[in-house]
């Protein structure tokens, strides 16, 4: 049995080391307005989570993002409800990017950000992968962050995103992906 699961945590680690440097790739082919909009939707995205865990009653984002915060390790049980919510994440990717919305469309643009963040805390390859990916976040127009930020709160005005995006837009890098 070790040598099965050794084996399917090894295909898992490289599964996610690929996607990170594809998601890596595309954050560095942007330029600095590029960046803030980028940054803009993964704003959006975790007020989405947030409000998506609120309602589902699962503390695993909430519980994510402290770990992210506070660079404590994850424990197991932990670790295994982030990687069942990575995996819920990409299918709300998929909703939303299948959306008309344009609202849709940006938080689904946003949510991979927040899926290598969630696997750079179960998978220590992928840390580097995000810290990069963070890194050249910051370098992100922060005027064109604001301005998309504002417009979609102006556009949901008595929406619970608004509240959320309000509350979440200064949160910045996490502070595990910033380099000690």
């Amino acid at each position: 049995m070790g040598f099965i699961k050794k084996l399917l945590s090894s295909a898992g680690e490289k599964a996610a080391i690929g996607d990170a440097e594809k998601v890596l790739a595309v954050v560095r082919s942007l330029g600095p307005r590029e960046l803030g909009d980028l940054r803009a939707a993964a704003t959006m995205a975790l007020a989405f989570m947030a409000i998506d865990g609120k309602s589902e009653g699962d503390p695993t984002f909430a519980t994510a993002l402290k770990h992210m915060q506070s660079r404590q390790n994850v424990p197991s049980a932990v670790s295994g409800r982030i990687s069942m919510l990575s995996m819920r994440m990409q299918h709300l990717q998929k909703q939303a990017n299948a959306s008309t919305s344009p609202l849709n469309q940006r938080i689904a643009s946003g949510m991979p950000i927040w899926i290598m963040s969630l696997r750079a805390l179960t998978c220590v390859a992928v840390l580097p992968h995000a810290r990069q990916m963070w890194a050249l976040l910051e370098l992100g127009d922060a005027s064109t962050a604001s301005d998309i930020l504002d417009a979609a709160t102006a556009q949901l005005t008595g929406h619970p995103l608004t509240d959320a995006i309000s509350a979440l837009r200064d949160l910045g890098t996490p502070e595990i992906f910033v380099p000690v």
